[in-house]
C-alpha cells in the first residue's frame, strides 16, 4: 500500500490550549461568514471555505466531547464505548480534509490573494487554514507523505542508473560482498624496471671490483698525499698585497725671476 493511501494519524485527544485555539479558529470563520457571504455567496471560493467552516465546527464539537471527564463510574465505562465511535468518526473527519477539501481550499483561498480586490481576505484565510491544518495534525501527515514520496523518486533514479544490484547492496550492505576489481597492469613500464634494476646491480659490482683490484698500498699513498697536501694548503700564510706607490706630482714654486726659469729648463 502506497504511503499517500494510508490512513492519516489523528490525535485522539487535544489539551486544554490546543482546544481553545481550535475554539476561537472556528469563532472566527464563522464571523467571516457573516461577514462576507451577502457579498462573496456566490463567488468561487465561497463553496469551500463554507464547507471548510462547517467541518472545522464539527470537529470542535468532536473533540470536546472526548475532552469531557464524566462524574460517575457507570458514566465512564459507558464513554469509553462511546469514545470508540468518536474516534472513528474524527478519522473519517480529518481523512476528508486532508486528502479533499484542505486542497481545494488552499488552491481557492490562493486565487483569492491573487485577486488585488480582496488579497487581505485571501491572506487571513490562508492563515486559518494552515493554523487548523497545524492543530489536527494534518501538516504533519503531508510533510510524512511527502518525505517518502523523496525517498522513492531517488530509489528510482538509482535503479535506473546504477541497476538493481546496487541499490539491493545499498540498502542491505550485509547480503552483496565486495569482491573488488582486477586491475591490469602495463608490461612495458616493468620491463623498463627490471632492466634498469639489472644495469645499477651490474655497475655496483663493477666499481667494487676496480677497488679490488688496486693494491692496498697504492691506495694508502694515494690518501696520504691527499691529506698532507690538504694540511699544507692550509699552513701557508697569505701572501700581502702590494700597495701601489702614489707619484707625487712636481708642483712649480711660485716667485722667481725669468732668469731661474731660463737655468731650471738646463
Amino acid at each position: 500500500m502506497a504511503v499517500r493511501d494510508e490512513p492519516v494519524r489523528i490525535k485522539s485527544h487535544l489539551s486544554a490550549t490546543e482546544l481553545a485555539d481550535l475554539d476561537h479558529v472556528s469563532n472566527l470563520l464563522h464571523l467571516a461568514h457573516h461577514r462576507n457571504k451577502n457579498q462573496h455567496r456566490r463567488a468561487s471560493f465561497y463553496r469551500h471555505f463554507s464547507l471548510f467552516r462547517r467541518r472545522l465546527s464539527k470537529m470542535v464539537d468532536l473533540y470536546t466531547t472526548l475532552s469531557h471527564v464524566p462524574d460517575t463510574h457507570t458514566a465512564r465505562h459507558r464513554k469509553k464505548a462511546e469514545d470508540r465511535a468518536t474516534l472513528s468518526l474524527v478519522q473519517g473527519e480529518v481523512d476528508f480534509l486532508a486528502r479533499i477539501l484542505v486542497p481545494k481550499c488552499e488552491h481557492a483561498f490562493g486565487q483569492l490573494v491573487a485577486d488585488l480586490r480582496f488579497g487581505v481576505l485571501g491572506v487571513v484565510l490562508l492563515a486559518i487554514l494552515a493554523q487548523s491544518c497545524a492543530l489536527l495534525g494534518i501538516n504533519a501527515w503531508y510533510e510524512y507523505v511527502a518525505e517518502h514520496e523523496v525517498q522513492e523518486v531517488l530509489q528510482r533514479f538509482e535503479r535506473e542508473e546504477w541497476g538493481h544490484t546496487k541499490v539491493d547492496a545499498m540498502a542491505n550492505p550485509a547480503s552483496v560482498e565486495d569482491v573488488g576489481e582486477v586491475v591490469h597492469r602495463d608490461e612495458e613500464p616493468q620491463k623498463m624496471g627490471v632492466v634498469s634494476l639489472t644495469s645499477m646491480v651490474a655497475n655496483t659490482i663493477d666499481d667494487e671490483n676496480d677497488d679490488e683490484k688496486l693494491p692496498k698500498q697504492r691506495r694508502s699513498d694515494v690518501h696520504i698525499n691527499g691529506l698532507a697536501k690538504n694540511a699544507k694548503k692550509r699552513s701557508l700564510p697569505d701572501e700581502p698585497v702590494k700597495k701601489k706607490k702614489k707619484k707625487k706630482k712636481k708642483t712649480k714654486k711660485n716667485g722667481g725671476d725669468a732668469i731661474d726659469d731660463l737655468f731650471a729648463g738646463l
